[in-house]
């Protein structure tokens, strides 16, 4: 009989991947370094206030996402952009400025999170390990692959690695090892959203009314602001991506300098 596909990340691409293999009826094993899975989702769900997204957030419009999402039975709701936005005015001051057309984006009805709670229903039960980092991949004589982990070792003649390039390169041992070339290119492959620090508020009123929630600046320490309220709308909430300057302060100067700004853009309505 042979050995199980080993999945490495329990992401949505090794989710997703191991979801297919189960349609086939192939078997497989997945190890998550985390105790935790969903890679780079994370939702912070409420049902009692918005849930937050501070990861993935948005879906493209793209026909096989779409009809993958779909067989999956998750419910989708537009983005809201409203015709105006915040953008920086010659003062300094944020000013509202008509916004372009833009391409539709939506998101998840009660948070990015409900693809990974739909993957994990319809995948074998037992078939994920988390908290298994996976510190070495060596090729046996035998041609099979081991995989050394801190709760022990795997074999198989498939293995499937999910992480980025970078953190592939600099986390796991390859013996033999990867050739320099190849890890050149590793550490020069941008990672998705690596250096990206969001923020998210919630609100009890949505305080902001006729005025625009969608903001782009090149100067304040919030980058780009978006509406981030319950698809329902009784939930209510703003998030955002900050510069590059926030990467030297504590959360909670971050917090301040956040909520100052926004009561500088908003003033008496904030």
């Amino acid at each position: 009989m042979a050995n199980p596909i080993i999945i490495i990340g329990a992401g949505l691409t090794g989710l997703s991947l191991a979801y297919m293999l189960e349609k086939k009826r192939i078997e497989y094993l997945i190890l998550e370094a985390k105790n935790h899975i969903g890679g780079r989702i994370e939702t912070i769900e409420s049902t009692k206030n918005a849930s937050l997204e501070m990861g993935a957030t948005w879906v493209h419009p793209e026909p096989q996402w779409l009809d993958f999402l779909k067989e999956l039975d998750i419910s989708l709701f537009t983005q809201k952009l409203g015709t105006q936005a915040w953008v920086d005015g010659n003062s300094g001051q944020k000013i509202s400025m008509e916004i372009p057309p833009q391409a539709p984006m939506y998101r998840v009805k009660g948070g990015t999170i409900q693809i990974i709670k739909n993957l994990k229903k319809k995948i074998a039960k037992n078939a994920i390990k988390t908290s298994t980092i996976c510190h070495q991949i060596k090729q046996l004589d035998n041609r099979d692959i081991q995989i050394n982990t801190n709760k022990g070792t795997y074999i198989s003649d498939k293995v499937i690695l999910t992480l980025p390039p970078k953190l592939l390169a600099n986390s796991i041992n390859f013996d033999p090892q990867l050739s320099d070339n190849y890890t050149s290119e590793a550490n020069d492959c941008a990672t998705w959203m690596e250096y990206s620090t969001k923020f998210a508020i919630r609100f009890k009123v949505q305080f902001w009314n006729n005025l625009p929630y969608t903001l782009f600046s090149q100067t304040g320490l919030i980058q780009e602001m978006y509406e981030h309220c319950s698809k329902d709308g009784q939930y209510f909430a703003l998030k955002g991506f900050l510069n590059s300057k926030c990467l030297d302060l504590s959360p909670s100067k971050r917090e301040q300098k956040v909520v100052t700004e926004l009561k500088s853009i908003y003033k008496e309505h904030f």
